[in-house]
């Protein structure tokens, strides 16, 4: 027993010692070429980094951790937040959206639900009340300064607002806490007084509170007021008030709490059930939640597909030449007695060194990417999953280990005679022409119409699968073509092919990397696009792009006061741009009160079964929501609403007094409708005072009038004719700006806030998509050009190493030294030229065959317009700019090669 347990223990210290000295190589080696070892560990990890970021983000933004610290702030000890939103029982998702149609409830019922929740409220909970305002006016005691701030807030306690432990002050009533762009804007500080008004929902002008600045905050455009700031002078005038209760405790809100405040009317946001929802809790209300989620498995699968992806093509390479690099090293161990073991230990253990500073390399990024998204988002530390940064620790090790286990192999299979005469080298696999890959090609592309025409997303993922390995397979045809008898190549253009056929384990993942990523970006690029441009037809627009909208931000300002500062904002825009046309828009917008407009104008069917004051399945404007539209036809021409012969006939009927209706059988045989317009002050008075009896609306004018149907908006458009007519309010809502230079997406943000600095009230509305959807179709280019001219550098780099033997022989007997650059740039200019082209020709198929299945699948509702939009401008730079800007690469690397060595060495 003593000699077989003395055995063990000398054949694991005998073990223990091999890895010792194999590791002692690498790591030598590693800090020898210190600057291509930092260039390895950044293929390695920046694909990861990227990778595992860009999930953990979108896992995070749809969680429900975030939510609740977006509605209910970082302190853990705040529960839930209630808002009474009906006085009838209502049901509500585990989000805290309402389930269908609700009554509106004002800050007038709040002593009423003060009363009922204490009655509710657990014995260890402390309810903070809060009152929101849309906006509210600030300015300087002396009235020379002022400025609109967006978030304005009253409550006596700013728990709400810290973080967990934190001690924060009570506010007291006359007292302010003063976002720092603000106070920076007014010039004052802690200690200094402002003047706060608050519109008012009547004709009376708007109610001043005077407070004192406790604290200023670094936040934006934002106020927070002590409790009764506003609220003890006349609560029941505050334009746009809505009351919130915040439930501080250590005890959890449940979803039975939660139903149980539903019965009262009263919709809640519990921490507890955000984190754990409910299984028989309704669906989701909000769509863009729901799409989120629906979207993380295929985010999830495609950022394992990435990171597979990177092993084959891009750290295969590495340890390929890695392989032929170390058969020095493996000679002088065979010398001295090594097995071929030790000979797979040793490139082990190269795979574990690189993986393990990988490792950490991919842990600080990832670390670094989300540690600023949460303290720009003002969360705590604690929001970031700790798996993240597991897997970010753990995949750099296993990818390099599983990358040079097939190197490691070859190396110990190679024959020892072989070695010792320095003629091996790994086979390569790129000569080796297989019928089956171009089978596959000239499969997927039927496969993809099929789906396409079948709308089967399963078919198109199997297709793209398909007609990438076709793709990436038929590659050794390309290369490895017989071109003698047919071109007359130089002595550096037959060096490079030959050693591009010869080092096919290098060139083959080279070469897929290429083709993959192209070929995935320019689909990408085409079905983000398309997808744009479908979201965008889904709405109307106020005017084209690069237009600008002036309006005022505070909807009960007077008529003249409205005017005056649409006027205002119009010559700050006219200021910075040249102004091509400027048009009123007019009627009435549909929050012109807090429970909806004071006048609605609707349609009688021919045979008065139905009414109808628009249509929700026709467009509605994006940018406004709108209870009608007066307009002699001058607005709809100039916002492209209407254009060619529609035009004609709509500005006809308009002219003769007539109207444009969303849906044509509210129209009789003669071309009338009838139309009427509603009171509804009584309606929208009861349901702001909360009353349980809400009276109907009264009629004030029923008239027939000559009608036109359209489908470009949801709303009824008047002649100023007609609205005379129906003795209907038509008040200036804003000013279409058309400017010679169209405000681009990228100029957007900052283009607004210098309008609405020059013009105080003003709003401002640049017509342009988001730049987060614009953005990712750049960002699908750029991925595509930086990976071909990253892999072309790389290939440019381990070419001039691998043959750096041939050079010195080539030398040594009369060839010039240009001959290197020559042969590196040639093998990396081929290689660009030969596969980027072809890969975006394919990417372009695939990507116009991936909108059409989308658009047939029906899984985006919202994308019902959606059809293939191809961006020629940035697809010809794919086409002809990767392989243009790859060739200057090759040609500039290689020129620099100077001392031409091996990327990793462990000789």
């Amino acid at each position: 027993m003593s000699e077989g347990g003395s055995g063990l223990s000398h054949g694991i210290r005998a073990r223990a010692n091999t890895w010792k000295i194999v590791l002692r190589i690498s790591r030598r080696a590693t800090i020898r070429d210190r600057w291509r070892t930092l260039t390895s560990l950044l293929i390695v990890s920046l694909p990861i980094v990227l990778v595992i970021s860009s999930i953990t983000l979108w896992s995070m933004m749809s969680s429900s951790r975030y939510l609740a610290i977006q509605n209910l702030g970082p302190n853990d000890s705040t529960q839930a937040r209630i808002t009474r939103v009906s006085f009838n029982p209502i049901e509500q998702d585990y989000l805290g959206e309402p389930a269908g149609d609700v009554t509106s409830a004002s800050v007038d019922s709040s002593s009423v639900d003060e009363f009922q929740l204490n009655r509710w409220l657990p014995s260890d909970a402390v309810m903070v009340t809060t009152l929101s305002f849309p906006s509210v006016n600030v300015s300087t005691e002396d009235g020379l300064r002022s400025a609109l701030v967006t978030t304005a807030t009253e409550t006596s306690s700013l728990d709400i607002f810290a973080e967990k432990d934190e001690q924060t002050p009570r506010l007291e009533n006359g007292h302010a806490v003063l976002a720092l762009d603000v106070a920076t804007e007014l010039n004052v500080g802690v200690g200094d007084t402002i003047h706060v008004s608050v519109s008012s929902t009547s004709m009376k002008p708007s109610i001043t509170a005077t407070v004192m600045i406790d604290q200023v905050a670094d936040q934006e455009r934002s106020i927070v007021v002590g409790l009764g700031t506003f609220a003890s002078r006349s609560p029941s005038e505050l334009q746009g008030t809505s009351a919130h209760y915040y439930i501080l405790s250590e005890s959890p809100v449940t979803w039975d709490d939660v139903q149980l405040l539903n019965h009262s009317g009263f919709a809640v946001i519990s921490r507890a059930v955000l984190a754990h929802p409910p299984q028989n809790a309704p669906p989701p209300q909000s769509t863009e939640f729901s799409s989120a989620q629906a979207w993380l498995p295929f985010i999830i699968v495609i950022g394992v597909l990435l990171v597979f992806i990177e092993l084959i093509l891009f750290v295969s390479p590495l340890f390929a030449v890695a392989q032929t690099n170390g058969i020095p090293s493996a000679i002088t161990m065979l010398a001295v007695g090594a097995t071929r073991f030790h000979l797979i230990r040793l490139m082990m253990s190269l795979g574990l060194v690189l993986g393990v500073l990988s490792a950490f390399l991919s842990l600080a990024g990832v670390g670094i990417v989300l540690g600023t998204f949460v303290q720009i988002q003002g969360l705590s530390l604690s929001m970031i999953p700790w798996e993240a940064l597991v897997f970010s620790f753990i995949s750099p090790i296993v990818v390099c280990l599983i990358a040079c286990y097939a190197p490691a192999r070859d190396l110990a299979d190679t024959d020892v005679t072989t070695l010792f005469s320095g003629h091996t080298r790994a086979p390569s696999r790129l000569v080796r022409k297989i019928p089956f890959y171009p089978l596959l090609l000239v499969l997927a592309i039927p496969l993809l119409m099929w789906a396409a025409m079948a709308g089967a997303l399963g078919i198109l993922a199997f297709g793209l699968a398909l007609l990438i390995s076709g793709i990436i397979g038929t590659a050794p045809y390309f290369v490895a073509y017989d071109w003698r008898g047919r071109l007359h190549p130089s002595l550096g253009l037959r060096l490079a092919v030959r050693d591009a056929v010869r080092n096919g384990q290098r060139t083959l993942p080279a070469m897929a990397s290429l083709m993959t990523t192209a070929l995935l970006a320019t689909a990408l690029l085409i079905t983000l696009t398309s997808a744009n441009e479908a979201a965008w037809n889904a709405h109307a627009h106020l005017g084209p792009k690069g237009s600008v909208f002036v309006s005022d931000a505070d909807v009960t300002d007077r008529v003249s006061q409205a005017r005056v500062i649409h006027d205002s904002a119009a010559a700050a825009v006219t200021d910075r741009r040249s102004v091509s046309s400027a048009t009123t828009l007019s009627g009435l917008k549909w929050e012109s009160t807090d429970c909806g407009p004071s006048i609605v104008i609707e349609t009688i069917s021919p045979n008065e079964a139905s009414t109808e004051s628009m249509n929700d399945h026709v467009p509605s404007l994006a940018e406004l929501d709108l209870a009608y539209i007066v307009d002699d036809g001058t607005f709809l021409s100039a916002s492209n609403l209407l254009s060619g012969d529609e035009m004609v006939k709509a500005v006809t009927t308009l002219n003769s007094g007539g109207a444009i209706m969303p849906r044509g059988s509210y129209i009789s045989e003669s071309g009338q409708a009838t139309l009427r317009a509603l009171d509804m002050s009584d309606t929208v008075e009861a349901a702001t005072q909360g009353l349980n009896t809400v009276p109907d609306p009264t009629t004030v004018s029923e008239a027939q009038i000559q009608a036109i149907t359209w489908s470009k908006l949801n709303v009824i458009v008047l002649s100023p004719k007609a609205a005379e007519v129906l003795k209907v309010p038509v008040l200036p809502l804003g000013q279409l700006l058309i400017v010679d230079k169209p405000v681009s997406v990228w100029a957007m943000s900052g283009f607004i806030s210098a309008i609405e600095s020059s013009a105080p009230g003003s709003s401002v509305t640049v017509i342009q998509p988001p730049l987060s959807t614009i953005i990712m179709p750049y960002i699908a280019t750029l991925i595509a050009l930086l990976s071909a001219t990253g892999t072309i550098a790389l290939i440019v780099v381990l070419s001039a190493n691998a043959m750096r033997p041939d050079f010195e022989t080539l030398e040594a007997i009369g060839a010039s030294r240009t001959l290197r650059s020559r042969v590196t740039a040639y093998q990396g200019m081929g290689l660009a030229l030969v596969c980027l082209p072809i890969s975006v020709l394919s990417g372009l198929i695939a990507g116009v065959l991936t909108v059409m299945t989308i658009a047939r699948s029906g899984v985006f509702p919202e994308l019902a317009n959606l059809h293939p939009v191809i961006p020629w401008f940035q697809v010809i730079v794919m086409f002809f700019g990767s392989p243009i800007l790859a060739t200057v690469v090759a040609g500039v690397v290689a020129s620099r090669q100077q001392k031409p060595g091996s990327l990793i060495s462990v000789s």
